[in-house]
C-alpha cells in the first residue's frame, strides 16, 4: 500500500535527458518485514527523484570528465558538451536551477497514515482467527 502511495505521488515515471541512455526511470521499492513480533518495512524512492523533489541553485554544467571552476573556466578534460537535440556547445553551460516540487513529504504522511490503518486491520484479523 505504501509503495503504491509513493508511486502515485510521483509527477512522472520517466525523466528524459537524465543519465547516459537518454532517460532515467523513477519509482519506489520496499523491503519485506523479517519479523512477525515487530514487523518493519522500508519504503523508498528509486532513481533520480531528488532532481524533481528538491530545489537546485543555478550552476554550471560541463562535459563529462571535465572540471569547471567557479569562474566558469574549464580546468581539465573534454572541450565539448553534446545535447540530445544534436546541439553541441563548447565550454560549460549555465543551468538556471529549479524550484523543486516537494511531493515526498506528503507521500510519507499518507503512507504513515495508511500503515497505521493496515496494522490495526491486521491485528483485528489475527484476533478474529484466534477467538
Amino acid at each position: 500500500m505504501s509503495k503504491a502511495i509513493f508511486i502515485e505521488s510521483l509527477p512522472t515515471r520517466h525523466m528524459s535527458g537524465v543519465g547516459r541512455s537518454g532517460g532515467a526511470k523513477i519509482g519506489a521499492r520496499f523491503t519485506e518485514p523479517k519479523s512477525t513480533s515487530n514487523p518493519q518495512s522500508i519504503v523508498k524512492y528509486t532513481g533520480p527523484v531528488h532532481l524533481l523533489n528538491n530545489a537546485t541553485k543555478a550552476h554550471l554544467i560541463g562535459p563529462r570528465g571535465k572540471r569547471v571552476g567557479k569562474s566558469g573556466r574549464q580546468l581539465s578534460g573534454k572541450k565539448a558538451l553534446a545535447f540530445n537535440s544534436s546541439d553541441v556547445r563548447f565550454g560549460p553551460v549555465k543551468h538556471p536551477g529549479t524550484k523543486g516540487e516537494k511531493f515526498a513529504g506528503a507521500a510519507i504522511r499518507k503512507a504513515v497514515a495508511a500503515s497505521a490503518r493496515q496494522i490495526r486491520m491486521a491485528q483485528v484479523r489475527a484476533l478474529r482467527r484466534v477467538f
